[in-house]
């Protein structure tokens, strides 16, 4: 029995467990199932509403394969209610997105898991929806008389002197 060999392989087991039970988790959304990726530019029209999603991922933003139901519901907000507000989804951990107009808007979320702590953010931009109809309107233009001739000038008079 190799002795070193088997108190190696026991070391780098318990090392192993140690860094994934020790393992950080964030928060990533994911916008109509679209795992949102920090930097990136997510376009959406304002036609339409937005669902947002929780997205555990590790510290490298791989994501989980099983994800945890939150505590509690999460809190959701928008830095720019001018521009969209949220409100949280019947399944009471989503959330819903109404875009009122074009523009950026950054989406946050902060929930607990396990006791512990998480926030995420998220980045849209609302573009322009395609174009609906087409309005045409009318206007007469007044008719404009010609001009008279403009009167000969008079002749000049002589100069005294």
């Amino acid at each position: 029995m190799n002795v070193p060999l088997i108190i190696f392989i026991l070391f780098v087991v318990a090392v192993s467990l140690f860094f994934y039970f020790k393992k950080v988790k964030t928060l990533t959304l994911a916008f109509n199932g679209i795992v949102y990726t920090k930097g990136a530019t997510m376009n959406f029209s304002v036609d339409s509403q937005i669902q947002v999603s929780l997205v555990e991922a590790d510290q490298f933003g791989d994501v989980e394969a099983t994800q945890v139901a939150p505590d509690a519901p999460p809190q959701w907000s928008v830095d720019n209610p001018a521009i969209a507000s949220i409100a949280l989804a019947s399944d009471g951990v989503s959330a819903v997105i109404t875009p009122k107009g074009a523009g950026v808007v950054n989406v946050s979320v902060a929930a607990i898991f396990g006791g512990k702590a998480l926030n995420g953010t998220g980045q849209l931009t609302l573009v322009p929806g395609a174009v609906a109809q087409i309005q045409l309107s009318f206007a007469a233009i007044p008719a404009v008389a010609p001009a008279a001739p403009a009167a000969p000038a008079a002749p000049a008079a002589p100069a005294a002197q």
